[in-house]
């Protein structure tokens, strides 16, 4: 019965998320209720998922507004705590969907995003389809930053990503290597580690 409860709330908040007008509040709000459901919701979380997914990808390319793409990555990061939702949400566009995030300039949205990275590239296929959704280029990019967590958790992202095979070679194709060797000689003991 509570779970029902649930669902209904959750079918609510999914509506709100595909309302054609301008209720850009209304949006976030709903991402971010979800965002806090998720947190608890664990295996329930599967049944909402997918259609989830599939409105914050209509969310994101109907809006650049920084505050959607904020809620949408909060959102993904406490999907992708998740290991069991691995694979729905490699089949649902979440490896797209984080790139696109980290490809803004929003610190804000970028540190959910890298979040929601660090939990997901631990799958090997979701980080392969990362990879070849180009999003290297974006956490590339974040090692020049002068945000110190932020490149801490972008390390960590490059680390999980390294590890499945077929991503070695595009490592060496599209990454940065001289920014790592740079990073490797940091006086900040971590980001050496993290860069090795």
């Amino acid at each position: 019965q509570l779970f029902e409860r649930h669902y209904e709330v959750l079918e609510h908040i999914l509506s709100n998320l595909i309302t054609k007008d301008e209720m850009i509040s209304c949006q976030m709000h709903s991402l971010l209720s979800y965002a806090n459901l998720a947190m608890n919701l664990e295996q329930k979380l599967f049944f909402f998922l997918p259609k989830l997914l599939k409105n914050i990808h209509l969310l994101m390319t109907s809006t650049n507004n920084n505050w959607i793409s904020r809620c949408a990555a909060y959102a993904l990061n406490n999907i992708c705590k998740y290991p069991l939702t691995h694979d729905t949400c490699q089949n649902f566009g979440v490896p797209h969907l984080i790139s696109q995030i980290l490809s803004k300039d929003d610190k804000i949205s970028i540190w959910h995003a890298c979040i929601a990275l660090k939990y997901f590239s631990v799958h090997t296929k979701g980080a392969t389809k990362f990879v070849e959704c180009d999003g290297l280029v974006y956490l590339f990019r974040i090692l020049n930053t002068d945000e110190h967590e932020l490149r801490l958790e972008a390390l960590t992202c490059l680390r999980n990503l390294s590890i499945p095979e077929m991503n070695k070679i595009n490592f060496r194709r599209k990454g940065d290597m001289a920014i790592l060797v740079h990073l490797m000689k940091s006086a900040h003991t971590e980001v050496t580690c993290r860069a090795c």
